[in-house]
């Protein structure tokens, strides 16, 4: 009788945290006459800020350099405020990409709040992001952004600590 090949499963998605240290900002500010069919109305304007960082943790990547950019959309503003009758739901805030040298963030923010970020980043009121989400095969869906003043050590204790216990949890089961 002829075996069937057991399929290898596909490990269960984890939720990690990456903190950054943001060590310098960059804003980028555009308005103009919209001369496009792909949007709409009669003026164009585009939004973002890069952060240049260093991780902090997980220690697999602590001490590389990484590229955060922001874009700041009109449209999450209005989403906000009154949210889509739909059942749509966005997949992400953000992806984050750690292959080999290749080390990025690409977000987007609601415009009026990355108007306000760009002073804390600029006056160094905010020097820590923390972005959460599931990395699988070196891509990360990133599910929140967070920006503080500092982080505190233990937290970054205390995340190692569950991180561990959940990879011993995945590599048993």
């Amino acid at each position: 009788m002829a075996r069937m090949k057991e399929r290898k499963r596909r490990p269960p998605s984890n939720f990690q945290s990456f903190y950054i240290q943001i060590k310098d900002s960059t804003p980028d500010y555009t308005f103009s006459l919209n001369g496009s069919k792909l949007t709409v109305g009669p003026y164009w304007e585009h939004l973002e800020t890069t952060l240049m960082g260093t991780f902090l943790w997980p220690d697999r990547v602590k001490g590389l350099q990484i590229r955060l950019v922001f874009m700041g959309l009109r449209d999450h503003q209005s989403k906000l405020e009154q949210p889509i009758d739909s059942d749509w739901k966005p997949r992400n805030v953000g992806v984050l990409t750690l292959r080999g040298k290749r080390r990025e963030f690409l977000g987007s923010l609601p415009y009026d709040a990355l108007w306000g970020l760009l002073h804390a980043f600029s006056s160094g009121a905010l020097r820590i992001a923390h972005l959460y989400g599931i990395l699988e095969r070196g891509r990360a869906e990133i599910h929140s952004v967070n920006f503080a003043r500092d982080v505190d050590p233990d937290e970054l204790r205390s995340e190692s600590t569950e991180s561990d216990a959940m990879e011993a949890v995945a590599a048993a089961g």
